[in-house]
């Protein structure tokens, strides 16, 4: 059988998997392959450009050293200002509430890659935040949410994609465990 001309055939060696790709896929099969099989623009919404302003400035923030207030001003100016119904001092609220769950030391890092290869493609992620705890062996991971709606962290399963990507990247040299949180920076809950 042959299919229809509209419908491209993939190669998944080289198809590139993350946790929002599968989350689409999941919802809705026709929109993963408007987006991420035919390229199809989509427009960006209010609270996704909320959310990148805020992980960048506190990838500013954590590990670049920057104040809060640079950080948020940085971050307004990579995503071209402030999104319709925030203020600065809003999402300066939202990154100094997110800071106060984040200790800034050497052994934590922002906006971490992960990218492991697997026979159905890459599977990648970024962990908003790592805190590499040696002398307990233990790794905790933090991810973001400026939304209004709270989540279990038990339930969640990008964070549980992450642990996956973040113990196959360390491969054997990781016996530990991994703590993972949701924060919530909106309404300062964890």
């Amino acid at each position: 059988v042959t299919p229809p001309h509209y419908i491209k055939l993939i190669d998944t060696k080289d198809m590139k998997w993350s946790y929002s790709r599968l989350a689409t896929y999941e919802r809705c099969k026709r929109l993963f392959f408007y987006k991420y099989i035919e390229g199809r623009p989509t427009p960006t919404k209010v609270p996704m450009k909320v959310g990148k302003i805020v992980h960048s400035a506190l990838n500013w923030t954590v590990n670049e050293g920057f104040t809060t207030s640079d950080a948020v001003r940085f971050a307004l100016y990579e995503y071209d200002g402030i999104p319709d119904s925030e203020t600065f001092n809003s999402l300066m609220r939202m990154v100094e509430n997110a800071l106060h769950y984040v200790p800034i030391s050497d052994n934590v890092q922002s906006e971490v890659h992960l990218k492991v290869k697997t026979r159905l493609g890459i599977v990648q992620g970024y962990l908003d935040i790592v805190i590499d705890d040696l002398l307990n062996d233990t790794v905790e991971i933090i991810d973001f949410k400026t939304s209004w709606v709270e989540g279990d962290a038990s339930e969640s399963k990008q964070l549980m994609l992450y642990a996956w990507l973040f113990t196959e990247m360390r491969g054997s040299a990781f016996s530990g465990d991994i703590i993972a949180k949701l924060i919530y920076p909106r309404i300062n809950k964890v």
